[in-house]
């Protein structure tokens, strides 16, 4: 599903309907937070928030599925420990320039790419 330059900052409840969903594109919008509508998405693989004003991505941790992670030009300065609850993650999307620091959990993410 794609809702890329919606001009969106949040999620209807109903998320949760879209159960099977796989691949959510949010990016160039204005989210500031990482949408906790997503939670009930245990299935999705991939999540684009790239270009997007988020702050915090406390919460991604349910997203047990996850392979891809697009954070890239957002306003992050630093990465929360339960990434390391991301096992599938095999690319994750970063601008570099703003992230001051990676959590040590992120080396529990063996697939990651390097």
């Amino acid at each position: 599903m794609s809702l890329e330059g919606a001009g969106i900052d949040s999620l209807p409840h109903e998320m949760s309907a879209f159960s099977k969903l796989k691949v959510l594109d949010l990016e160039d919008n204005y989210f500031t937070a990482f949408p906790f509508e997503l939670k009930g998405l245990s299935e999705i693989c991939a999540l684009n928030l790239n270009e997007n004003p988020i702050k915090n991505i406390e919460g991604v941790g349910f997203l047990t599925q996850l392979k891809t992670l697009g954070l890239a030009d957002t306003e992050l300065t630093n990465l929360p420990a339960e990434l390391k609850e991301l096992s599938e993650l095999e690319t994750l999307l970063l601008s570099e320039k703003k992230i001051t620091s990676f959590p040590s959990e992120i080396q529990h993410l063996k697939k990651l790419n390097s």
